[in-house]
């Protein structure tokens, strides 16, 4: 765990046999290259993983949700933003349910972003994550739900502690 990793006393070898793994599944690898995209300031690729809703009504008749937020205030959110680190818990496979074949499942998470004027800001909550028809099968975002965890950057006990949410304790939206 990179959490737990001393960066004062670090080895001097490293074991043969010594192997991490820096993701356990396919939607906190996409969820990595969300991250990746925002940091690069690449906002339309970023934007691209969130799931569309799939045109027309859904089966109980009622319209299609679209949770992406709106392009604009998406790329403002991020005006002050230098950078923000994800931290994941792990991936809970939900499969899909009646109406929502995209969806996959749900990742906690903690997001610390640092603004332009040095100070950070840090959140918790669970993405809603679903399978995409375009490119078919890759894993994309459906919604998110993230409240504020501390002022500053919280200690690495701290973002253990969050990682192991329950997602459906939250009012996830999808």
């Amino acid at each position: 765990n990179l959490l737990e990793l001393d960066c004062f006393h670090l080895p001097t070898t490293v074991s043969a046999t010594y192997r991490t793994q820096l993701f356990t599944s396919a939607a906190q690898g996409a969820l990595l290259g969300y991250y990746s995209a925002v940091n690069n300031r690449d906002y339309a690729t970023a934007y691209a993983m969130w799931l569309q809703p799939l045109p027309g009504p859904k089966p109980n008749g009622g319209p299609a949700q679209d949770y992406r937020p709106d392009y604009v205030h998406y790329v403002t959110g991020y005006g002050d933003t230098v950078f923000v680190n994800l931290y994941m818990g792990d991936y809970v496979e939900t499969g899909a349910s009646a109406g929502h074949s995209y969806l996959n499942g749900l990742l906690p998470a903690v997001l610390i972003g640092q603004h332009t004027d040095g100070s950070f800001v840090a959140y918790y909550g669970c993405y809603v994550m679903g399978i995409l028809t375009n490119p078919p099968g890759a894993f994309g975002i459906v919604s998110g739900t993230f409240l504020p965890l501390v002022e500053g950057a919280p200690l690495g006990q701290l973002i253990l502690q969050y990682l192991n949410l329950d997602c459906t304790a939250f009012s996830l939206q999808y």
